[in-house]
């Protein structure tokens, strides 16, 4: 039989399970709203105090940030030259996903202007 643990105590097996939900792209929000998942203050204090759950949300973010950059090629590379405003939604689209990239995962995605 598990112990059960308050959703607020530090559990390495719980930050595995948000690194999963951080990866699909949940937001903090959503997490905080699942069941058996610490509300936003914990999960804030979980950032600034457990350098474990920091590494995984990083690795998480930067998981995300890859995401939407093989999406930018998927975009990119099936996008029909012959019609300039598919052409144009794709360039919006590119650029929102590389925005998000940057943000996500600044230290390898951020443009260096």
């Amino acid at each position: 039989m598990t112990k059960k643990t308050p959703a607020d105590t530090y559990d390495p097996d719980r930050a595995w399970r948000i690194f999963d939900q951080l990866k699909e792209g949940k937001s903090y929000a959503e997490l905080a709203a699942m069941a058996d998942m610490p509300d936003m203050d914990t999960l804030e204090k979980w950032l600034h105090t457990e350098p474990h759950f920091l590494r995984l949300v990083r690795l998480a973010r930067g998981c995300q940030a890859q995401d939407n950059i093989n999406e930018i090629k998927n975009i990119a590379d099936n996008v029909s030259i012959d019609n300039p405003a598919a052409v144009e939604k794709a360039r919006l689209q590119c650029e929102v996903r590389m925005w998000m990239a940057e943000q996500l995962y600044p230290l390898l995605y951020a443009s260096r202007k």
